[in-house]
């Protein structure tokens, strides 16, 4: 956690913009895997018109991320099996 975020929720009560955007790029990052703040960051770095489709919410990307996983997988085992 960054030194600077609120420790205590939003304490104190009223805490600057830039406290406020620490603290919820904190929270944001307990919650999220990894992967997912690549991907964000990545796709957020694209020049307009280079992105190869809308960006994906979590949910979305998470569906994508297990079927990849899944199809890899099955990919693993029949190209294990043929050896």
């Amino acid at each position: 956690m960054h030194p600077e975020a609120p420790q205590c929720g939003l304490d104190p009560p009223d805490p600057d913009l830039d406290a406020l955007r620490l603290y919820v790029a904190d929270r944001l990052a307990d919650l999220y895997p990894r992967d997912y703040h690549v991907y964000m960051r990545r796709w957020r770095t694209l020049a307009p018109g280079d992105e190869p489709g809308p960006l994906l919410g979590f949910r979305e990307w998470w569906g994508l991320v297990q079927a990849l996983e899944e199809r890899t997988a099955l990919a693993a085992s029949l190209h294990g099996g043929a050896g």
